[in-house]
């Protein structure tokens, strides 16, 4: 598809048209995602954010000259801020698992609690490719292993825990994983993630990414 096909005051309206294009140029092998570039403007679409830093984005994007897409989510996102309880369970309160809901013989080790993250990394990779709100868990973390071994790494990122050593020391298959993780990196403090441990959410949390032993450098 060339330039003139795709005009830069295409309407929303025109979304039949570009539809029949990506039809045409997928059947022609074009790469999915080519395609996907095309009618991405008029569709809905669907990620999982985690974040421990808020309040710089809801300045830039709750603004004049913003663009309405971005406003309207920001909008949302400050509600759902707003509404939610500052605290929650103990266990919401020192692991964050999306999808997954931690039961108390998960915590008893760390041989317990591992396949629980990778299936909840499981659950959060794949939104890429599903309706996460039309789907159902799936039981097991095959799609985590994989992923894994293959170092898509992003998935991961999601999976936190309290880098305070008097949350972590609550739970006895934390305790065994941060034991064993301040030996191995000396230059991590016991009460946050710092050091060779640095992730991209506050120092205050620990992402499952920067302490899995294969993980990206």
């Amino acid at each position: 598809m060339n330039e003139e096909e795709v005009p830069y005051d295409a309407e929303a309206s025109d979304w039949e048209k570009f539809a029949d294009k990506y039809d045409e140029a997928y059947k022609n092998d074009a790469h999915k995602q080519d395609c996907n570039r095309l009618i991405e403007p008029w569709m809905w679409h669907e990620t999982l954010v985690t974040s421990t830093y808020w309040q710089n984005f809801l300045d830039l994007r709750i603004a004049a000259g913003v663009q309405p897409e971005m406003e309207t989510i920001a909008i949302l996102i400050k509600a759902v801020l707003e509404a939610s309880p500052k605290y929650g369970t103990l266990k919401k309160r020192i692991l964050h698992v999306p999808f997954i809901e931690v039961e108390g013989n998960d915590l008893l080790s760390w041989e317990k609690l591992e396949p629980v993250l990778l299936q909840s990394a499981s659950e959060c990779a794949r939104i890429s490719y599903h309706d996460r709100s039309k789907m159902k868990n799936r039981i097991g973390s095959n799609l985590g292993k994989r992923l894994l071994a293959e170092k898509h790494m992003s998935p991961f990122e999601h999976i936190a825990w309290s880098a305070k050593s008097s949350d972590w020391k609550k739970f006895p298959a934390l305790k065994e994983k941060m034991t064993y993780l301040l030996k191995k990196h000396p230059d991590c403090p016991p009460d946050k993630a710092s050091g060779s441990l640095t992730s991209n959410l506050s120092e205050s949390w620990l992402q499952f990414r920067r302490i899995i032993e294969n993980r990206e450098q």
